[in-house]
């Protein structure tokens, strides 16, 4: 399926309502990654779709039953697609400032860790200083146990890693060499659209690659990390 062109409501509702299998809800995970219009689209309808469940939310059950487990099994997989669409709008740059607010979907371990994600992705010189700024305070930390810390770019944010457009170059070896604890990513579906393009990127040294921002942050929500937009 192109997801770009030709993702239906009835598709995107399928995608909300949990009813898609393991490896269609990856595609469709990366579609809203890949394409701001049709993230936005399924907001939209998530939005729409939660209007009306809360219209029916005190309508009780005929005979007071309770929901069924299949329901209930229903209601979970909307709940963590939800979170999913939470952070793909944040990824997208839609101004949620700190995600750990809102996502509450049984993604996230239920033991918080002290370690952050920060992501970048914006090519404003001080979004990009202040991701660096939040990075060293953390790695920093006079605890006997400093967190881990990664700063993840995407996007325009990319620039921040890139040899010969980074403003950072200095700033980021010094950081490495003397913060163990912090890693360095970068997306690599914003690198292959950059590939695509013909757009050549040789990355900093020590840059890690992971396959997309938002597998990225997903995975350590799951693990307790604690997101920060920069």
């Amino acid at each position: 399926m192109n997801e770009k062109l030709q993702a239906s409501d009835e598709y995107l509702g399928a995608f909300i309502d949990g009813e898609l299998d393991a490896g269609e809800r990856e595609r469709a995970l990366a579609a809203l990654e890949a394409d701001s219009q049709l993230a936005q689209r399924a907001c939209e309808l998530r939005r729409v779709k939660d209007l009306v469940r809360h219209a029916y939310a005190d309508v009780r059950v005929p005979g007071g039953r309770r929901r069924a487990p299949r329901a209930r099994a229903a209601l979970a997989a909307r709940a963590a697609v939800g979170g999913a669409l939470i952070v793909a709008g944040v990824l997208l740059g839609w101004g949620l400032n700190d995600l750990t607010r809102h996502v509450s979907d049984g993604r996230q371990a239920t033991v918080p860790t002290g370690n952050v994600v920060i992501h970048v992705s914006s090519g404003d010189i001080d979004s990009m200083r202040a991701a660096l700024d939040q990075a060293e305070r953390l790695a920093s930390s006079t605890t006997d146990s400093p967190p881990r810390v990664e700063v993840l770019a995407n996007s325009s944010g990319i620039d921040l890693f890139v040899r010969g457009a980074s403003p950072f170059a200095e700033r980021i070896e010094r950081i490495r060499r003397e913060h163990p604890n912090v890693v360095f990513l970068a997306c690599g579906q914003t690198l292959d659209n950059l590939q695509r393009r013909n757009v050549k990127v040789v990355l900093l040294p020590d840059v890690k690659v992971v396959s997309s921002a938002l597998d990225q942050v997903l995975l350590r929500l799951r693990e307790g990390w604690r997101y920060s937009k920069a």
